[in-house]
């Protein structure tokens, strides 16, 4: 059977030589070692974003988070972001600083529709959905990250759209160094992640598809730019 499929492969090149030639695909981001007992859980996972395409930042509190991420904001000329209701995020004061800087912050968050929609409360809705998606960037929060993928854990819920997470260009996500574990499965060991009032999901690095020529192209299905904030310092 190979015989056969190559012989044909070989005949529509000698009738076509004006084809291109496949690409290589691009090998998948390798795992971290576990075995790498030298590096900190830190250094392993922002080794990791780096493998996948995300950025990242090293902030030692909140509160230099907090001033950190508002002063990039502003210098972006960034104003307006899709965001999470405060409570869920790891950096007190974080909206208002926005607020008070020019920086609208909107909660796109669906689930506060009422169960039964009337035909007023569809054209609410789309137009919360129209006004979310002309914005570029976005600031959520991970419940955890991991170490040897660089992968991000990112609960979804009251308070927390998912579409402030997936929709902008631009995602700033901001994680706790303590959050930090090893692997999904170290994390599944200590931890019961499915509960039923909340959707979790993972956040990968920027989104990254290949067409039939296996040309690579960026945020097609989600964020193009990923930028983690740790917060906290070494872990």
């Amino acid at each position: 059977m190979n015989n056969a499929r190559d012989a044909i492969l070989a005949q529509l090149a000698q009738a076509n030589p004006q084809l291109p030639q496949s690409t290589a695909q691009t090998p998948l981001p390798g795992l971290a070692r576990l075995a790498d007992t030298d590096a900190t859980p830190t250094d392993r996972l922002t080794a990791a974003l780096e493998r996948i395409g995300a950025t990242w930042e090293l902030t030692d509190s909140p509160v230099s988070a907090r001033l950190l991420l508002a002063t990039a904001l502003q210098a972006d000329n960034v104003t307006r972001v899709l965001t999470w209701d405060e409570a869920h995020l790891p950096s007190p004061g974080l909206l208002d600083t926005l607020n008070v800087l020019g920086i609208e912050t909107m909660i796109p968050d669906l689930r506060a529709a009422p169960l039964r929609l009337r035909p007023q409360d569809l054209d609410s809705r789309g137009d919360l959905l129209q006004a979310a998606a002309g914005v570029e960037v976005g600031v959520v929060a991970a419940e955890v990250g991991f170490a040897d993928t660089g992968a991000l854990a990112v609960r979804g819920g009251a308070g927390r759209p998912l579409l402030s997470a997936f929709l902008p260009r631009r995602v700033v996500v901001l994680l706790p160094v303590s959050q930090i574990f090893p692997s999904v499965s170290r994390w599944l060991a200590r931890k019961n992640p499915l509960r039923n009032d909340a959707v979790l999901t993972f956040l990968s690095g920027p989104s990254q598809s290949l067409d039939l020529e296996l040309i690579r192209a960026a945020g097609i299905h989600g964020p193009r730019l990923v930028h983690v904030v740790l917060i906290g310092g070494s872990a």
